[in-house]
């Protein structure tokens, strides 16, 4: 009910207030058809123009992408109030609908992200990609995002939703885009140099170098981050590196190369019991748990206007990374041994194209794009589980996965796709996007895994398993959108549906954990996701995106609680049942300044509200335990709401978090002694951030968790726990920058 009465108080009072002199400038249009000439929109856009609404549009129509009718956001960095360094989640996606974080590593070493009900879990349920291309470990194989780009290379995010299915690939929760930064556009040699620390032993060094030389544009990038985090047995260190160089050979042709290298360790200090949070929350238990992250990818982006009317632009991506832990993994209730701990080896190798074809013209004087590509990717992972050093180091050594609980397996995947998208303006208000997509997807295991056996007589000895499996499948998947400009306005009816694909990963073929078992019969899921919204801005005052959506998910792989012969209660992941989740996402960004007819020269005051409203379930007859019940961490209510201010080089802010009543399992259980299940409560989080910016400096304080909140937003199977992962408390960080 409140969320209701400021939702119609801030709508109301916009419409009512004094309207700014200022005009609604006409929108941009992909092509107007004069006699036998089509006029394009320009082919590079360098700056954006300067707007004081943190609500940004991506355009319609893209190099090798298609936008219209689709709920997609933009997020620029520099528009955030936060200290990047920090990589705050909750505070860099304030301003996209729905997002739900996981706030489970110290300064965003591995960003969980989810929404509309779908995991966070390393962004599992998004297409995660980097300029264009893919960062997780195996895109439909693996698609877990260890490597989150640094805020603070980042200079803007693009945020599609389900709808970018058929572009970008199957995933239900859409596409994240981090777009890194580029060289200075008007200096050969420009630069920036940016220093952060506060609580907790936090510290970040950071500088950039880039610049314009002819028709070259270069750019390089270091950045180093520690902490010793808040919590006792709690740590990290991680060094980042990006470098691009891009020339523009022709006025038609450009070629982009760029490199990313990343790694970092961190000391994990588990997870927690109910009654052992409630406690003291900074406790651990476990002091011998490490992870070790090391990524290295490279990409080459060919952009060619091959004809006035044809575009052509083809990324060609390689990565090379590793993943690899080490610990005691057991259940929380039981206590480290100091036995010889469990080492997980993974090494990633993947290389893979993509190639579009725009086209722009007109037919019967209707403005058409049409957009159309293929994709080839081969990956090849190893995964290697067994017992390593019984000390407390970070040794990864794997030194016995013959005679242990573990296996060593082999998982070469392949993926091969074609996909087509057109936007057709019937008129100068309405315009059509039918789209379509073909997958042929390949995901193999080959290797063994340890089966314990005991005898009659209780000796215990290990046989190897042989594991051969190889699943092909090929999907088709076709969806479409409409939306309608009202004449005059800037203000858009949109609407899509799209179906969507959820392959079985090869994680989900073999995992050895105390707490978690894994069905043998996993089958893919799949499903659709639906939007229909309404956006727009009123002279300045007031930018809004409203809209209803839907996600219906057959086959979807989830976890529930069961009991072994022992008595001792395990996750089984598992094809659950079908499963739904709708609702409504409301998006604002209120100016007001503008609105009580303040002057460009006074004090801009704003007031940002995004809320979501969520329902969401299983439908299961074959599994009573978990039919009506709610799917796991998908909160009724999730809401940011805030206000900004700027005066001169002055600004700041203050941002409020509510994320309603969650659940860990499909059972909805509320307590499990184990902590691995239970209920997530509500939880409300308040961040405040001051900067001031003159000459050449900047200067910021962040203050997180202002009111030193105690709340938790994940309750772990695996690592970094098992058990209940605390959010960091009330925390004070600084930044100084300079221009060089």
């Amino acid at each position: 009910m409140v969320i209701a009465i400021m939702l119609f108080i801030s709508t109301a009072v916009a419409l009512a207030g004094p309207l700014s002199p200022h005009g609604v400038k006409p929108r941009a249009k992909a092509g107007v058809k004069n006699g036998d000439t089509v006029k394009l929109e320009p082919v590079d856009v360098f700056e954006r123009r300067g707007t004081e609404s943190r609500i940004t549009r991506m355009p319609d129509v893209g190099a090798g992408v298609i936008n219209a009718t689709k709920k997609a956001e933009r997020v620029y960095i520099e528009d955030v109030p936060m200290i990047p360094a920090t990589s705050t989640a909750r505070q860099a996606f304030s301003s996209v609908a729905g997002i739900n974080v996981w706030e489970s590593d110290p300064s965003g070493l591995q960003m969980g992200i989810g929404a509309r009900g779908l995991s966070p879990n390393r962004m599992i349920n998004f297409n995660a990609r980097q300029n264009g291309y893919d960062i997780s470990a195996d895109p439909l194989g693996y698609p877990e995002a260890y490597y989150t780009p640094l805020l603070m290379a980042v200079d803007h995010i693009d945020v599609v939703r389900g709808a970018g299915s058929l572009r970008y690939g199957s995933q239900f929760g859409g596409t994240i885009n981090f777009i890194m930064k580029e060289g200075s556009r008007t200096s050969p040699l420009a630069g920036l140099a940016s220093v952060s620390g506060g609580s907790y032993g936090f510290a970040s060094g950071y500088v950039e170098v880039g610049g314009t030389t002819g028709a070259t544009n270069y750019i390089g990038i270091a950045q180093y981050r520690q902490a010793d985090a808040w919590r006792r047995n709690s740590s990290f260190q991680q060094r980042f590196g990006y470098a691009a160089i891009g020339h523009q050979f022709t006025p038609a042709l450009k070629i982009k190369l760029d490199a990313t290298v990343m790694n970092y360790l961190s000391h994990q200090p588990g997870g927690l019991t109910d009654s052992a949070f409630a406690a003291d929350a900074r406790s651990s238990v476990r002091a011998r748990n490490w992870m070790g992250i090391d990524w290295n990818m490279a990409s080459a982006t060919i952009d060619w206007q091959a004809a006035t009317r044809l575009r052509l632009q083809s990324i060609t991506f390689f990565n090379s990374s590793s993943r690899l832990s080490v610990g005691n993994n057991q259940s929380v209730t039981n206590l480290d041994n100091d036995a010889a701990r469990v080492v997980i080896d993974d090494r990633y190798e993947n290389l893979g194209n993509e190639t579009t074809l725009r086209y722009d013209d007109s037919l019967a004087a209707m403005p058409f794009s049409l957009l159309t590509g293929v994709r080839a990717y081969t990956g090849r992972s190893s995964r290697a589980q067994g017992l390593g050093s019984a000390g407390s180091s970070p040794d990864f050594t794997l030194r016995n996965h013959l005679n242990a609980d573990g296996f060593d397996m082999e998982h070469p995947n392949s993926n091969l796709a074609g996909y087509s998208e057109m936007v057709l303006h019937l008129s100068p208000s309405l315009k059509i996007v039918p789209g379509v997509r073909y997958d042929h997807i390949v995901t193999a295991a080959s290797g063994t895994y340890r089966r314990k056996i005991t005898d009659t007589a209780g000796i215990v000895s290990w046989e190897a398993v042989p594991v051969d499996q190889n699943r092909r499948r090929s999907i088709l998947l076709a969806g479409l959108g409409a939306s309608y400009t009202i004449p005059e306005t800037a203000h858009e009816i949109y609407a899509n549906v799209s179906q969507n694909y959820r392959s079985v990963n090869f994680s989900d073929l073999r995992i050895t954990s105390p707490t978690l078992v894994v069905d043998s019969n996993l089958r893919d899921g799949s499903g659709y996701t639906m939007d229909l919204g309404f956006r727009g801005s009123l002279q300045g005052i007031l930018t809004w995106d409203v809209s209803l959506f839907a996600i219906e998910y057959r086959n979807r792989i989830g976890e529930v609680s069961r009991v072994n012969e022992q008595g001792e209660t395990f996750r089984l992941r598992t094809n659950l049942a079908s499963s739904y989740s709708r609702g409504i996402e409301w998006l604002h960004d209120l100016n007001i300044s503008r609105m009580i007819g303040m002057t460009a020269q006074q004090p801009m005051i704003s007031w940002l509200l995004n809320a979501t409203l969520l329902q969401s379930g299983y439908r299961s007859v074959d599994n009573p335990a978990i039919d009506g019940k709610r799917l796991e961490y998908a909160p009724d209510v999730n809401l940011r709401t805030g206000l900004s201010a700027s005066w001169k080089g002055l600004r700041g802010s203050l941002l409020m978090t509510h994320v309603s009543k969650q659940y860990a399992d499909a059972a909805n259980r509320e307590f499990d002694r184990n902590a691995a299940s239970g209920v997530v409560p509500a939880y409300t989080v308040y961040d405040l951030n001051l900067g001031y910016a003159f000459d050449r400096y900047r200067f910021d304080v962040a203050v997180n968790n202002l009111l030193d909140a105690r709340y938790f937003t994940r309750r772990a199977d695996g690592y970094p726990g098992p058990g209940i992962i605390p959010a960091e408390p009330l925390s004070v960080n600084a930044s100084i920058s300079v221009t060089l």
